[in-house]
């Protein structure tokens, strides 16, 4: 009796802790807050004071640390700026800031001053290292530490209305001015800078370059590790990046030209691919091959991913990231269907039916996705970027429900329909109907968390984006 009466009340709270969904949806991690308080105003004011006594240049970024590198505690400012930096750095707005993402019981938030810095923009930048702030980038490479972050808050000191901060995947721009901070995963975030079409401004953009360890209070020597590593490469990063800011010899040139092609790099497969997803995937392989052969723990492990993600993110879709899904499902979609076709090669007879199906069901999907858009076939309006919009052309004027999704069906019946596909693994296709069409109920009955596209958006997307056609 005790069991029969107690697990309702497990399915209840599994279902309104979203347990069940929290693995396969795409948080999003860039934080924000705004520096308002007396003391902070006034930190703010000093700081960039000083600066624009310094004269700092215009042709490139100007730096000034926190600390000196390896001297912890030693700082090359003078005392009144550095107590200014250390009030902004210890605001109670910014510890609340995390706060609002990860619960304070459970997480730690502590400063790294060896990597903090007062960072002075320029809008001029000629194939040298200034150049990878205007490129997409991730500032780290732990991108596959987990549990912990290293997370740069960017704190605008003074006005600016000329350089946006752009987060592809969220996605948002922010021009941050007067006390604005956003706050982004130091190893994971893709971000880049871009000015304004127009907008220009007066005098310096001076922004505040914070750095926090957030670690959950269980894993404190695993996040200081991190904290570790970030801070050295941080410090390699930094020599290469002033050894190549003015490209006047050809040493420099051919490190700038490094530089930017690594930046490139890190950026095209975490933007495209992801690093976790590639990890994963090589994993499973290894898995298969070493530990499990002939279990078919390959197959298993990375077919039905993506539904896993449709049903969660279609649950959950507010505060989530919408580029990070997009890639996901994508990806693992990919590699799906990617062995299903091999499968149908490998045991290919002529079959009209099968192909028939195949092309019939993909080609509807296909149709489904080009009428609907990219962004609104994974759920656009549904995360709160595109408002609602009714479409009314082909294949959605045939009166199809779910098309998109009924040709998919379709199409995975055509890989059924192969014997040789249909006897060597005839649960395969079943399971994918079956996940497929409880994502179609789902959609059907509109079971998720956010009643209306206003709910969705509220207070999470800035303006440029928000009620984009």
């Amino acid at each position: 009796m005790h069991t029969y009466y107690l697990l309702p009340l497990c399915l209840d709270a599994a279902c309104h802790s979203n347990v069940l969904s929290v693995w396969f949806v795409a948080h999003n991690d860039v934080l924000s807050c705004k520096l308002q308080s007396p003391e902070e105003q006034s930190a703010m004011q000093t700081i960039s004071s000083w600066v624009i006594s310094q004269s700092p240049s215009t042709e490139h970024t100007t730096h000034w640390w926190y600390e000196l590198p390896g001297k912890p505690g030693t700082s090359p400012l003078p005392e009144q700026t550095y107590q200014a930096f250390k009030t902004i750095v210890e605001s109670p707005t910014m510890r609340e800031m995390f706060f609002a993402r990860f619960p304070k019981c459970s997480y730690e938030v502590v400063p790294i001053p060896a990597m903090n810095e007062i960072y002075v923009a320029s809008d001029k930048h000629n194939l040298n290292s200034d150049t990878v702030f205007y490129m997409e980038h991730v500032d780290g490479p732990w991108v596959l530490y987990p549990f912990c972050h290293v997370y740069r808050c960017m704190c605008a000191m003074n006005e600016n209305k000329q350089i946006y901060t752009e987060f592809n995947n969220v996605p948002s721009r922010d021009l941050l001015s007067n006390g604005l901070v956003t706050g982004l995963d130091f190893n994971r975030e893709v971000h880049r800078i871009a000015n304004h079409p127009t907008d220009t401004n007066n005098g310096h953009r001076i922004t505040l370059k914070n750095h926090y360890l957030v670690y959950p209070k269980i894993l404190a020597p695993y996040g200081r590790l991190l904290a570790y590593l970030t801070s050295r490469y941080n410090f390699a990063a930094r020599a290469l990046f002033l050894n190549t800011i003015k490209t006047q010899s050809v040493m420099s040139k051919i490190g700038a030209f490094f530089v930017l092609a690594g930046t490139q790099t890190m950026f095209m497969t975490q933007q495209y691919l992801g690093f976790p997803n590639l990890v994963y995937v090589a994993a499973c392989a290894l898995i298969d091959a070493f530990v499990l052969p002939g279990r078919n723990f390959f197959l298993i492990s990375t077919s039905f991913i993506h539904y896993c993600m449709y049903i969660a993110n279609f649950y959950r879709r507010y505060g989530l990231c919408h580029g990070i899904f997009v890639r996901n499902v994508i990806f693992f979609k990919i590699v799906a269907i990617s062995q299903l076709a091999v499968m149908y090669v490998r045991n290919f007879e002529f079959d009209p039916i099968s192909i028939a199906l195949l092309v019939l069901g993909y080609g509807l999907s296909s149709a489904a996705a080009a009428a609907i858009g990219l962004d609104r076939t994974y759920f656009g309006s549904e995360m709160g970027i595109y408002k609602p919009k009714w479409i009314s052309g082909f294949p959605y004027s045939l009166g199809i429900p779910h098309p998109m999704i009924v040709g998919s069906i379709t199409g995975l019946l055509g890989f059924y329909k192969l014997a040789g596909i249909r006897e060597a693994f005839p649960w395969l296709v079943p399971v994918h109907v079956a996940l497929y069409t409880t994502h179609c109920l789902q959609e059907h009955f509109e079971i998720h968390t956010s009643k209306s596209w206003e709910e969705c958006t509220k207070g999470l997307l800035a303006p440029i984006y928000q009620g984009k056609e």
